[in-house]
């Protein structure tokens, strides 16, 4: 296995394969430059964990003050085994507020984009993303959103995220000059995907869609706001409300009917 222990410090693979385990501590388990991609492949035995002392898990970016980066897709894709981030805002204010080496992740997310255009494909992944904060108990799983390189106003993440037999907890986080296209469908074994958060919640992002397939679902945490749904159920009876929790889904400025748990 690959372990890395010190404060910021990452396992940083910006091209290539991986199928071993991966340990970061206080650091990103992964980082992506650019044009970049790295794929992680498993029988059930690799596992990724990023540990409280940074703000996100997996980075996905783009740098133009590094040489030996270069802008285009950035790309990370995962199938089999698990991920683990943890950093949690209840105990570790600084999961809380965000780094500020980033000047981006407040508070703390599983996955961060900036300043690139990224694909993330993730297929049959254990994922525990424990990221909660005194406000939200669901945490973050995505932010797309402006790092402090790159040019002012369109330093923003443009993200396509595709889960494919994956079960997500967390938000996702959308600044006004970033963009997220989500998918959630069902693997060859027909085993749904699902999300319990929201989505733009701050109603702030760009272009924001989901895409559902007909047996994945959507647990909504409170209130959000897409630019497009797509979803192959008509009666939209597979997104529903967390239990307990006053919820609406707006589209393109529009609320819509939900189905009830």
């Amino acid at each position: 296995g690959i372990r890395a222990a010190g404060t910021g410090s990452a396992i940083a693979v910006s091209d290539g394969t991986v199928g071993t385990t991966v340990m970061a501590q206080n650091g990103p388990a992964v980082v992506v430059e650019g044009a970049k991609s790295v794929t992680v492949t498993s029988t059930g035995n690799t596992l990724l964990t990023g540990a409280a002392g940074d703000d996100y898990g997996i980075f996905l970016y783009y740098n133009p003050l590094r040489l030996d980066a270069t802008p285009g897709t950035s790309s990370f894709t995962m199938s089999g085994g698990s991920i683990t981030y943890i950093c949690d805002a209840t105990g570790t204010p600084s999961c809380a507020s965000g780094s500020a080496s980033s000047d981006q992740n407040s508070p703390a997310t599983l996955f961060s984009v900036a300043n690139t255009t990224a694909s993330i494909t993730l297929t049959d992944v254990t994922v525990t993303n424990t990221t909660p904060t005194n406000t939200n108990i669901y945490g973050t799983l995505l932010t797309a959103a402006a790092l402090n390189s790159g040019t002012t106003g369109s330093n923003g993440g443009n993200v396509t995220f595709n889960a494919i037999g994956e079960t997500l907890t967390g938000d996702v986080i959308v600044d006004a000059i970033s963009t997220v296209a989500l998918s959630l469908a069902a693997d060859t074994s027909a085993a749904p995907s699902s999300l319990t958060g929201t989505i733009n919640g701050a109603n702030s992002g760009g272009t924001v869609s989901l895409t559902l397939d007909a047996t994945s679902t959507w647990v909504v945490t409170g209130t959000a706001w897409l630019t497009t749904l797509n979803n192959a159920v008509t009666d939209n009876s597979n997104i529903t409300c967390a239990n307990g929790v006053s919820c609406q889904v707006y589209v393109a400025g529009s609320p819509i009917v939900i189905g009830s748990n």
